[in-house]
């Protein structure tokens, strides 16, 4: 039957090639055999190696995920994002320090779609310097929250001992 052409998930010979070439854009005969016979040698293997990934493509999906986990909570306690995420600041309201527990985030939609476990989350930020979050146990506050309250402590005690 003559050499085989494979690329992908198709293996065909050639004059199988030609044939569906021909049925599909009608090219007349001679032209065919014209092509046909000016065809110097078929494809070499190497012209069907994949060429290799760039390294950010190399990653292990699990680095991955990881990575979009900390985009995404770097988003959600962003300043920018963080005064107009009503829902966001009404669950942080829920806390004496305004930490908003890792499962409620899990619960966000972008998160759900990034594959985020808790497991995922806990290795994405265990040696991570986040800009805009504090991560302690399992929860997570803005930093600008974090400094408030010490503000307000610190208001707090000095105006005890006026």
């Amino acid at each position: 039957m003559g050499e085989t052409y494979s690329k992908g998930l198709y293996k065909l010979s050639f004059s199988q090639f030609v044939e569906l070439w021909v049925r599909k854009d009608g090219l007349p005969s001679d032209v065919i055999t014209k092509f046909t016979t000016e065809v110097s040698a078929p494809a070499q293997p190497s012209e069907f190696k994949q060429t290799p990934q760039p390294k950010q493509q190399q990653q292990s999906s699990q680095q991955q995920v990881q990575n979009a986990i900390r985009r995404q909570l770097e988003y959600y306690f962003s300043d920018k994002n963080y005064k107009r995420d009503h829902f966001l600041q009404r669950l942080a309201a829920k806390d004496q320090h305004s930490f908003v527990d890792i499962n409620e985030l899990l619960q966000f939609n972008k998160m759900k779609q990034i594959g985020a476990t808790l497991d995922n989350v806990r290795d994405a930020l265990q040696h991570y310097q986040a800009r805009s979050f504090e991560f302690v146990q399992d929860k997570i506050r803005q930093k600008s929250a974090m400094v408030s309250h010490e503000q307000l402590l610190k208001e707090v005690t000095d105006s005890l001992w006026d």
